[in-house]
């Protein structure tokens, strides 16, 4: 089983309340097929001047987000008056509330592999996260949209009728800007044994206008530059939009049901959406160590935040998945005693 890293607050004793922000690391994640893939991820050049406050900022924009995005699929935030921090989440609406958390977490993790950027944007399989040092909401397209086209190509028998059906849908998906929360579905039949499936979001920020400039210059993109690849994706600054021979947003029904989930693998949901905010300190620790072994916090941030950061940044503390289970009778809601900014708090169980 997967080892997971655990941080406690306070005394470890048996029958002591513990907070378990546990962490699965990348591997764990790849090896139970639970971490949604990345599609793109942009950094810009320029840095910011004072890191350490831009980082602190960051960290908090992150967490308002996760507050929020969650629950309802989308949320913007910002953090700090001086060197502020703005973020936007959004989960398309084909992911559950669970697999937004799982898409989330991820999100929330390899973003800040763009500090000391002023500003950076990733696109998962399922949700997407951008910072900045301004407010970007409300922007549409901008210099680092992009595009991706599948390396497979549809058989040539079928190419015509592939580009003709495909092109309808990818049309019909671009005025997702009238659509409700602008985010729309559809599929073609190609032949009997060809499916095309697509969808298109755009974030609830935007205006309907927005929206729609968005997902014009996607569909654009797609259609002149991507038939007739298999799969194609146009990432921009406000909207996403994709189609694939594979049914994507269908998977997400059948996740629901839990008919091709292993125990494992709900298990390692089950863990994750209960400790998203330990994701973004253990981020923060890890850019504090690459930075060097000292961290000078910034004026206003508290002695006791100070000792509680410092103790995360020397615990060695490990334990194995299995035994987090046992200790916690499989994250049992019975054994939860309640919720906090970093994670979910737990009975740790005698004997285990």
């Amino acid at each position: 089983m997967p080892t997971l890293s655990l941080i406690i607050a306070g005394r470890m004793l048996p029958s002591l309340l513990l907070l378990l922000l546990l962490t699965c690391s990348s591997s764990a994640a790849a090896a139970n097929n639970s971490s949604p893939a990345i599609f793109l991820s942009v950094c810009v050049d320029t840095q910011t001047q004072n890191a350490q406050a831009f980082d602190v900022n960051f960290v908090d924009a992150m967490e308002k987000i996760y507050q929020n995005v969650t629950t309802s699929g989308f949320a913007t935030s910002s953090s700090g008056s001086n060197l502020t921090v703005y973020g936007l989440g959004q989960c398309f609406n084909y992911l559950s509330p669970v697999n937004c958390q799982l898409c989330y977490s991820q999100s929330r993790v390899k973003l800040p592999h763009c500090l000391p950027s002023t500003a950076g944007r990733i696109y998962l399989d399922g949700c997407f996260l951008e910072y900045a040092d301004k407010n970007v909401s409300s922007h549409a397209v901008d210099s680092a949209d992009a595009y991706a086209c599948g390396n497979t190509t549809v058989d040539k028998s079928l190419q015509l009728q592939f580009v003709n059906r495909t092109s309808d849908l990818v049309i019909s998906l671009s005025m997702a800007y009238q659509e409700k929360e602008y985010y729309q579905v559809g599929s073609v039949q190609v032949s009997p044994d060809l499916t095309v499936y697509g969808m298109a979001q755009c974030w609830r920020s935007l205006n309907a206008s927005g929206c729609r400039n968005c997902l014009e210059k996607g569909r654009d993109n797609i259609l002149d530059r991507c038939f007739p690849s298999m799969e194609a994706k146009a990432m921009n600054a406000g909207c996403f939009l994709r189609y694939s021979t594979e049914p994507f947003y269908l998977h997400e029904t059948v996740n629901d049901s839990g008919s091709h989930w292993s125990s494992a693998k709900r298990s390692v949901i089950i863990a994750v959406t209960t400790i998203l905010g330990a994701l973004i300190v253990v981020g923060l620790v890890l850019l504090w160590k690459k930075r060097g072994s000292a961290f000078s916090y910034s004026e206003g941030v508290s002695a006791r935040n100070k000792k509680f950061m410092k103790s995360i940044i020397k615990s060695h503390l490990s334990y194995k998945y299995d035994d987090l289970c046992k200790a916690t009778s499989n994250f049992s809601q019975n054994n939860k005693l309640g919720q906090g900014g970093f994670g979910a708090v737990y009975k740790w169980l005698h004997g285990s």
